[in-house]
């Protein structure tokens, strides 16, 4: 980054930038975490609210999504490995405090499916990041990354398997694949299968029917392959 670029920020600069990057992701958590207690206390207080505070809320989680994807996205064109480690490790525990208002999703998905799908496939854009992050470093063996994957991996899965769960619990018609997908790294570029010694974690498309699928190619992905969609 040029010392010059400050992008609104007067103090960020290449030597600030770690620490900027880093409590952006810390504040988009607290945001998060705040927002998930008051949906889960609203739910409990007055089950099947309004479908206008619904709505809000449903806008405030899409902003929070919108913050991790960008955050995890700067990945793709800074190579610093400490700022991939930030990314591997905030973005599981962004993806595990995601979760807790997966029963609030589900509750409403009839009514705002579209909302509630934007928001998953918004989301996965940073988690395909996220598995490429986690596969070049075990390929790489960056340890400063690699300490981080397990954690970030089972959230990962959970994240897949609720989303699924929650696909086939609706009578909307929506359907659910999962396939192989092709090895990419950061920048998109198509790879060896046997660059990588991990798997990625789908990609969700929803098709002019309606159904959504991880990756429409077919196969369940193994734990050992990385990817995106093409």
């Amino acid at each position: 980054m040029a010392e010059d670029e400050d992008y609104g920020f007067p103090t960020l600069c290449s030597a600030t930038f770690l620490s900027w990057y880093l409590v952006l992701f810390e504040v988009n958590l607290t945001v998060l975490g705040k927002l998930v207690k008051e949906v889960v206390r609203l739910e409990k207080v007055r089950p099947g609210f309004q479908p206008v505070n619904v709505h809000t809320l449903l806008i405030r989680l899409q902003k929070n999504v919108n913050v991790v994807v960008a955050l995890v996205s700067m990945c793709r064109t800074h190579d610093k490995v400490t700022l991939h480690a930030m990314a591997v490790k905030y973005g599981g525990k962004f993806v595990d405090s995601f979760l807790k208002a997966f029963d609030f999703l589900q509750v409403h998905f009839q009514m705002h499916n579209e909302a509630i799908l934007l928001l998953v496939k918004e989301l996965q854009k940073a988690t395909r990041t996220i598995q490429t992050l986690c596969s070049e470093a075990k390929g790489l063996k960056q340890t400063v990354i690699t300490s981080k994957i397990p954690a970030t991996k089972r959230s990962l899965e959970r994240f897949l398997f609720r989303v699924k769960a929650l696909l086939h619990s609706t009578s909307n018609g929506c359907t659910f694949w999962m396939g192989n997908l092709k090895h990419k790294d950061l920048r998109g570029q198509v790879v060896s299968s046997q660059a990588y010694v991990d798997d990625g974690i789908d990609s969700i498309d929803e098709d002019p029917e309606g159904a959504v699928d991880v990756d429409p190619q077919g196969s369940v992905p193994s734990a050992s392959e990385n990817s995106e969609n093409e």
